[in-house]
């Protein structure tokens, strides 16, 4: 497995907001591209977390799991 990107056209179809779209793409750069590691990416996205509950919601999903994330 390998993750590629998020879902564009599916969040749109659920009717998130472009910007929330935009800050959830930079959510998956800081976790998946910048080869940060995944402690330091969350800590990177605690300002984008303040402004979007779409981000909390994933950064917390990566806190919570057990089995770790694909990267």
């Amino acid at each position: 497995a390998k993750p590629y990107g998020i879902n564009t056209v599916g969040l749109k179809r659920l009717g998130f907001s472009s910007r929330a779209i935009e800050a959830l793409r930079s959510a998956y750069r800081s976790i998946y591209r910048k080869n940060l590691t995944i402690e330091e990416a969350l800590k990177e996205l605690r300002p984008l977390e303040q402004k979007h509950k779409e981000v909390k919601l994933f950064s917390q999903t990566i806190k919570k799991s057990s089995r770790g994330i694909v990267r």
